[in-house]
């Protein structure tokens, strides 16, 4: 009985040591930024009508020689092959999404941020940046009663619900809209790459925060861009404020607006009077 007390004892000593092991955990995995392969010496500036191909290069080649005139022409080029949509266009679309197009050109003034509300970071975050990257897709719905609920559960409410692809809406001003299609969002991630620090390191309200090769390239863009990178890792590519949805009444003339900026968001309301869409109210409810 006493040998099988102490291999008993012994047992129980080795788990509550394996319990208490303060080991240093294993870091995540970190995605390299890409550099592609076969990569020419030399990339020219854009010109309408080359190959698509040589944008992905003019992009690595700018960045290898810290060229921020090749830079400035890979945004050229990248507005010139991907324009937003025409009037005549938006003419032969069904009211709701013409509608869609209206109320964003109206609300989309990065350089205008106090009038939707007060960011945290201020409403200078985009003042004096060169190209505004822009949304590609949004959801539009349409409700016989128009409730302020983010998240409508009522099925008999609904009259139709959609997401527009390919968006590529027009904005104000003279800035040029760099439109965040999949093959040019895919193209920043790539060459952002994923090397952070881990969230809550050091201290639990900590960020993440980008690192190493990933934050060179990040600074380089934002020369002329600006790119934050995530509270929880990611990057967020678009120029905010960003419109995730769109919920008209059942007679269209009134509309609210969700919208996000930056690590915030919020609702704002509109209404339709005498053809033209007016910002009646509009606030930050919610911090990420």
């Amino acid at each position: 009985m006493r040998i099988l007390a102490l291999i008993l004892l012994a047992l129980l000593s080795t788990k509550t040591t394996a319990e208490e092991c303060t080991c240093p955990q294993e870091k995540p995995p970190q995605q390299q930024p890409f550099i592609p392969d076969n990569l020419y010496d030399e990339v020219p500036e854009y010109t309408r009508g080359e190959r698509e191909l040589y944008q992905e290069f003019r992009l690595y080649r700018a960045y290898l020689d810290q060229n921020s005139t090749l830079l400035d022409s890979f945004f050229i080029g990248w507005a010139d092959l991907n324009p937003p949509i025409t009037d005549r266009q938006l003419d032969g679309l069904p009211k709701a999404f013409r509608f869609t197009y209206e109320i964003f050109k109206d609300f989309y003034q990065p350089a205008n941020l106090g009038r939707i509300g007060k960011p945290e970071w201020g409403t200078d975050q985009f003042t004096g940046v060169k190209y505004y990257v822009i949304q590609n897709s949004i959801d539009v719905n349409v409700y016989r009663q128009l409730k302020q609920d983010r998240y409508p559960i009522d099925p008999d409410n609904i009259v139709f619900e959609s997401t527009l692809h390919n968006f590529r809406p027009q904005i104000q001003g003279n800035k040029l809209a760099l439109i965040l299609t999949e093959e040019y969002k895919n193209r920043l991630l790539m060459f952002l790459g994923g090397e952070s620090t881990p969230a809550g390191q050091g201290n639990i309200m900590a960020p993440a925060m980008a690192i190493g090769e990933s934050n060179k390239r990040l600074q380089f863009l934002n020369q002329y861009l600006k790119i934050y990178h995530g509270h929880w890792g990611g990057w967020r590519l678009v120029t905010d404020p960003t419109i995730s949805r769109i919920d008209f009444n059942g007679d269209l003339t009134r509309a609210i607006v969700h919208f996000e900026l930056v690590y915030q968001g919020g609702e704002a309301e509109y209404e339709n009077k005498d053809g033209k869409w007016i910002l009646k109210e509009s606030r930050l409810t919610w911090i990420t």
